[in-house]
């Protein structure tokens, strides 16, 4: 059986939702597993308070000097890669802590057997100035499609280059068992060892501003240069509880216009 290390970057913001988040953990149906939290708080009291209450759980205390939020994670999303080449992992199941996983998550994106492959779930976006529910999960657009926006003016006004633009998962692929994407919703995400030894690293692209990059869409660019196809299981829901991780944003994704 492989070996897979759960793991996941937390910091203090995050208190609301954690224990759902072990608990949920501890129900997985695949028992050859090691879960582990990488904390990255500026100080060390959430570090101590959790590692008191989860004693099943190792928790390490990300000592990074960054300041910024992002590159704060960045850093932990890192150090999770090097802690499981170093122990030897087969898989790593990269999660978000908000984001709580059926019981069947692991045994099920193990059987597809792809080197890059994540669940799904929903996240409310903005959109015309309305507020929608929609796959945190993406496909990209063609050069034809790009011209084509780009003709009738609908392109957003930062959009310069092809890769500024993706689309959501729409309801044709979202009734697919397996959807290969541009990119998958990385707070559920399998990555094989082949994968995560590949010299990949979570960063942060130099886009413009208005559409905020988050650590994985830089990670998956990186995967995809050294020749990876990204998958999503669309029927493979997580529960999304970001209430508090989006507090100061309405909310509301980030990633939104």
């Amino acid at each position: 059986m492989d070996r897979v290390l759960i793991a996941c970057p937390t910091y203090e913001g995050m208190e609301y939702c954690f224990r759902e988040f072990i608990e949920k953990l501890r129900d997985l149906d695949y028992e050859n597993h090691k879960i582990v939290i990488f904390d990255n708080t500026r100080t060390k009291g959430f570090f101590r308070k959790i590692r008191k209450i989860f004693l099943d759980i190792k928790v390490i205390y990300d000592d990074t000097k960054e300041k910024e939020n992002m590159k704060r994670l960045i850093s932990s999303r890192n150090k999770i890669l090097d802690y499981a080449i170093e122990k030897n992992f087969d898989y790593i199941l990269m999660l978000d802590n908000d984001v709580m996983v059926p019981k069947h998550l692991l045994k099920t994106l193990l059987s597809f057997n792809k080197d890059v492959v994540s669940g799904l779930y929903y996240c409310p976006f903005r959109r015309q100035g309305k507020l929608v529910s929609l796959p945190v999960a993406y496909k990209a657009i063609s050069q034809k499609e790009f011209d084509m926006l780009k003709e009738k003016g609908k392109l957003p006004k930062y959009a310069e280059k092809i890769e500024h633009v993706m689309r959501h998962l729409n309801k044709k692929e979202l009734q697919q068992p397996l959807v290969e994407v541009f990119a998958p919703s990385g707070g559920c995400l399998l990555l094989s060892r082949k994968a995560f030894t590949s010299g990949a690293r979570y960063g942060r692209e130099d886009f413009p501003k208005e559409i905020h990059p988050t650590d994985d869409i830089y990670f998956f660019n990186r995967l995809r240069e050294r020749g990876f196809r990204l998958y999503c299981c669309p029927k493979l829901l997580c529960k999304h509880v970001i209430g508090g991780k989006y507090a100061g944003n309405k909310g509301i994704h980030p990633l939104t216009n």
